[in-house]
């Protein structure tokens, strides 16, 4: 089963509330469909990191965005931060990848690795890496177009 972590600051940041207030919603309902979206992404784009086959419509239904047609992609496109917004995934993205690689110099201490012992050292996470791929699907798909 995959899981995604989730800060408790989601409902507060600015570009939840700026998406609340573009698509006249709640941050409950906001914060549901992104939610929405990012599983949808690790279940079916963490392999080839790639969105686009899903086109505007399939990414508003795996947002379960029951309203008018393209407004959900283009709020997250355009209205929650723009230019702004695209730097801000990119610089996720990066970083979370930098992360993921790091994790090479790392002993795990729980799961299945940590049976491995010494032997995991020189290799990523594959959980690590798994999430910026999808990551990095999510980031192609909304700024590509």
């Amino acid at each position: 089963m995959a899981w995604i972590e989730s800060h408790d600051d989601i409902w507060e940041h600015h570009k939840t509330i700026r998406l609340c207030r573009i698509l006249g919603i709640t941050d409950v309902e906001a914060v549901g469909h992104l939610t929405s979206l990012w599983h949808f992404v690790l279940r079916n784009a963490w392999e080839t990191a790639d969105l686009s086959a899903w086109g505007d419509e399939g990414i508003e239904a795996a947002a379960r965005w029951r309203k008018e047609p393209g407004v959900f992609v283009k709020a997250l496109r355009e209205g929650v931060g723009g230019k702004e917004l695209r730097e801000g995934v990119l610089s996720a993205v990066a970083a979370a990848e930098r992360g993921a690689e790091a994790t090479a110099q790392m002993k795990p201490a729980l799961g299945r690795s940590s049976y491995l012992g010494d032997r995991v050292l020189g290799h990523p996470d594959p959980g690590a890496k798994a999430v910026t791929l999808w990551l990095r699907a999510a980031c192609e798909a909304l700024f590509t177009r």
